[in-house]
């Protein structure tokens, strides 16, 4: 159970779809975001390796945005696989 909220510090392209991300805590999980693939909207440009790659941490609210798109609010980010 998660008791308290933590800032993404660190953010790091792992392969299409998958990041890792290292908390403010010390915590470093991987996310997998395979599961959006097949989304459009929103998530199409996701399908572009070149465009995950853009990913990086805004520190002043501790989340991942890419070309200064945040990707959420604090704890709105997918969950850590591992």
């Amino acid at each position: 159970m998660i008791t308290s909220l933590h800032d993404v510090c660190d953010v790091q392209v792992l392969g299409h779809f998958r990041l890792r991300l290292t908390f403010s805590d010390g915590l470093i999980g991987d996310v997998d975001l395979s599961y959006l693939s097949g989304q459009e909207g929103v998530f199409t440009a996701l399908h572009d390796p070149a465009y995950l790659a853009q990913v990086r941490v805004d520190a002043e609210i501790g989340t991942v945005e890419d070309a200064g798109q945040r990707w959420g609010a604090r704890g709105s980010n997918p969950e850590p696989t591992d």
